[in-house]
């Protein structure tokens, strides 16, 4: 009896001596942290977390945040990413007790980690490598799993945070986008889609390409719709949507339904642009032969052209296309001038045909072309990045044609503009 006795009391003192322990490594930990001495604060901590009586001890992974918290602000370990082990110990400690004194605080902080998280998503994404593809959806994950610990452990989440979760759910289907890994992309985008808390045409994008890869024409059809509605002005959208009823044989349903909005709203600058592309589209395919009906179809986008730069003239894109589309009428009949190696005088009048032909397009292109370049000169160095595409496309146009009607002198200003003024 005495024997089992020394033994029972001799257990008791162990674990006696091991909660001791924990609460002085705690403390210790705590003491060091005051100095600043992150290293020693650190050992006693991990100490304290390691030990079975403290691995479920709540100040002791308060601690550790607070250490590796206070290590972010320090210019010597920032560069190292504390925050994220502080982010981890906080939220172990909220998993040990939900209610405690301090919650409020705790909840800022794992906010401000996020954002942490966040921004270096951010960066990693922008680096554009597979790695750093990969890297930057972890990083975005992590801002996931920070909010919908808030919402599970009842803190008081934002709406701007609920957004910022969101934002960083985006990025992390976009790097799925770039990893090939479609199935989980769909998934996601989906998911921020239907949310309506990020507005982005890539979502659309990204979701109709997938779907016309997998050969599913129906959802391709319905998202670009969707897109559409969302995103009315957008030109890859419009493109798509055009693509498709192209591809699929069904341009006629699409014709016909815009022949009757245009109906319906006569003043709608937008619809009318949108009919005009389809008809030059179908008049000009990208290959195979151009149809029977192809100079009627011309004849009705320059029609329609016209009546959208009528209701909105100062529309660069209106101008563009219109002009676009007579000064490559003018390049085939260019191509056809070069094909022709004889010297007989049937050639010889067939080339001056064509060369008159081909100055005729080109003085009708000229006045839409310098509108679109008068437009963008005017924006400046507020032009974007697909004005600034256009720019360069409509100054080169324009040197080609000044150059065809002798206009040496117009010809040098454009290829000034090309080089920024020099």
């Amino acid at each position: 009896m005495k024997k089992l006795l020394i033994v029972a009391v001799s257990t008791g003192i162990s674990f006696m001596s091991w909660g001791q322990s924990v609460k002085s490594n705690i403390q210790s930990s705590i003491n060091y942290l005051k100095d600043k001495d992150y290293d020693h604060a650190l050992e006693y901590i991990e100490k304290a977390v390691k030990d079975p009586a403290g691995a479920n001890d709540q100040k002791a992974w308060l601690t550790r945040g607070n250490i590796y918290m206070e290590m972010q602000s320090d210019a010597k370990y920032k560069s190292t990413g504390p925050y994220k082990e502080a982010a981890a110990s906080f939220m172990k400690a909220v998993e040990i007790k939900s209610e405690f004194s301090d919650k409020e605080n705790i909840g800022t902080d794992l906010l401000i980690f996020a954002y942490d998280y966040y921004n270096d998503g951010v960066k990693a994404f922008n680096e554009r490598t597979p790695e750093k593809y990969t890297e930057a959806a972890g990083l975005m994950q992590k801002v996931v799993d920070i909010h919908d610990f808030e919402v599970n452990k009842k803190f008081a989440v934002s709406k701007k945070f609920d957004t910022i979760a969101m934002e960083a759910t985006h990025i992390i289907g976009t790097c799925y986008i770039y990893q090939n890994k479609d199935n989980e992309a769909v998934a996601v985008l989906n998911t921020v889609k239907n949310s309506h808390m990020v507005s982005s045409v890539d979502i659309y994008v990204h979701l109709a390409d997938i779907y016309k890869k997998e050969g599913k024409q129906d959802d391709e059809l319905a998202i670009i719709k969707e897109g559409r509605t969302e995103f009315p002005k957008d030109e890859s959208l419009r493109a798509m949507e055009i693509n498709y009823y192209i591809k699929t044989g069904k341009v006629d349903v699409l014709v016909s339904k815009l022949e009757e909005s245009v109906k319906e709203h006569p003043d709608n600058s937008e619809l009318w642009f949108n009919l005009g592309t389809i008809y030059m589209n179908t008049a000009n395919p990208k290959t195979g032969t151009p149809p029977a009906n192809a100079a009627e179809l011309t004849a009705k986008a320059v029609q329609a052209y016209n009546n959208a730069i009528k209701l909105d003239p100062e529309n660069v894109d209106y101008n563009y296309n219109i002009g676009a589309m007579y000064y490559n009428q003018g390049v085939d009949l260019n191509d056809k001038m070069n094909a022709i190696t004889g010297t007989s005088a049937a050639e010889n009048k067939k080339y001056d045909d064509l060369k008159k032909q081909r100055l005729a397009l080109f003085v009708q292109a000229q006045p839409y072309l310098e509108k679109s370049l008068s437009v963008l000169d005017a924006k400046g160095d507020k032009m974007r990045k697909e004005d600034r595409n256009t720019y360069i496309a409509t100054a080169t146009s324009l040197r080609e044609i000044y150059g065809k009607e002798d206009k040496p002198e117009k010809a040098t200003e454009m290829t000034k503009k090309l080089n920024g003024g020099k």
